[in-house]
């Protein structure tokens, strides 16, 4: 029997992946200067009342199009590409996955814990988030081992923390019925593939 119409063979597939970051309500990922650019060239087939070719012909002639171009050509696209950027890390600072429940919540690394101290002494400085985190980098480079050893043995006792809570979740679930489990497939690292399908389904939203 045939898998249903429409049906996804692949659980981890891209568009999988796209639909759970939407559930989690996770920032939209940022789009490159290409991406920028290829938007501008189908904006420009619809002013001059241009059919847009079939996805795989427009993206080739896009493609040779950006490779063909200077870097001054490109640097609008890169402008608008680094803005969205900021937007994506501004967003993604205080953005938090929703948590299974039934697993333990990981450890801490030391760093953390550092950073954490490190943004309660910068409270007052008025300095914007992503400065405290660069500043908060640099400082972390400059400490020397004594001086993260605090840090460290925090980051020690909440991974045994987190090892005791894990061994302790396993034990109680439920036993299996026997069957081997297969080994998960690794997920493909998300490029800008996703970028494109978002920018696909804005068009199907209309233009604004």
């Amino acid at each position: 029997m045939g898998r249903p119409k429409g049906a996804s063979a692949n659980p981890t597939s891209k568009s999988a992946r796209k639909e759970k970051r939407r559930l989690e309500g996770r920032p939209k990922r940022a789009t490159s200067a290409y991406l920028y650019y290829l938007s501008h060239l189908r904006e420009e087939y619809r002013k001059q009342g241009k059919a847009i070719p079939k996805v795989g012909e427009f993206t080739k002639d896009v493609s040779e199009k950006w490779g063909k171009m200077t870097e001054e050509d490109k640097k609008p696209f890169a402008k608008l590409a680094g803005k969205d950027k900021e937007r994506y890390e501004r967003e993604m600072a205080i953005f938090k996955p929703p948590r299974d429940a039934s697993k333990p919540k990981r450890p801490q690394t030391a760093y953390f814990y550092f950073l954490a101290d490190f943004r309660v002494q910068q409270k007052e400085s008025g300095l914007a988030h992503k400065d405290i985190i660069k500043a908060a980098g640099s400082k972390w480079q400059s400490l020397t081992e004594s001086e993260k050893a605090p840090y460290e043995e925090s980051a020690r006792g909440d991974r045994d923390r987190y090892e005791k809570e894990l061994a302790g979740s396993k034990a109680a679930a439920p036993p299996s019925n026997g069957a081997a489990k297969k080994p998960q497939k690794m997920e493909e690292p998300e490029d800008d593939d996703d970028e494109e399908e978002d920018d696909d389904d804005d068009d199907d939203d209309g233009d604004e």
